[in-house]
């Protein structure tokens, strides 16, 4: 039986994730716009959209936009991860810019074109900066221009910095203690 585009595309991930890295493959079939993987990085929670194409577009359907944009809007973070199969370039976007991934495919500006590893590199580099800003920190506002800002050291020939503005994401405070009622309480 033969394997698709996109299931050997994530055979590549798998092999090069990093090993503190746990993840899980959501076999979607009901279509409701889950991405298709989940997976914590040193505590930093996030899905993974994979995607492959021939062309330019990315086909997102309007389920899994509507799922990225949610997301990001309630705090959490999600990319989507396309591979372009002629040149075999790997492109990372925020899953917050689905609506623009849609519209412009591989033309929208990517938070890194380049390969698996790199793109892997980059999130690595989001879960550092997000875990960074841990449950002392006073610092407990993400944005996403922290992992972005890494477009501006990219090789020369591949899309540069924006200055569009990004969604604040904010860490959840910390859940509070609910109190046990025993016997001897009564």
């Amino acid at each position: 039986m033969s394997r698709g585009p996109e299931a050997n595309f994530w055979s590549t991930i798998k092999t090069k994730l990093p090993t503190n890295c746990k993840h899980w493959r959501v076999e979607n079939r009901n279509g409701n716009g889950f991405p298709d993987v989940y997976a914590v990085l040193d505590g930093f929670c996030f899905w993974l959209e994979l995607k492959v194409t021939k062309a330019n577009k990315v086909s997102l359907s309007p389920l899994q936009i509507s799922w990225h944009t949610s997301h990001a809007l309630s705090g959490g973070v999600s990319f989507i991860l396309a591979k372009h199969l002629g040149s075999g370039d790997v492109f990372l976007f925020e899953g917050q810019d689905a609506i623009a991934v849609a519209r412009n495919g591989l033309k929208h500006e990517p938070l890194y074109r380049g390969t698996v590893s790199g793109a892997l590199q980059k999130i690595a580099h989001c879960a550092a900066v997000r875990t960074s800003q841990g449950p002392g920190s006073s610092n407990k506002k993400l944005r996403l221009d922290d992992c972005a800002s890494l477009r501006d050291a990219q090789q020369p020939g591949t899309c540069g910095s924006s200055n569009k503005k990004r969604a604040t994401l904010s860490r959840r405070p910390p859940s509070r203690s609910v109190g046990v009622t025993t016997n001897k309480n009564r």
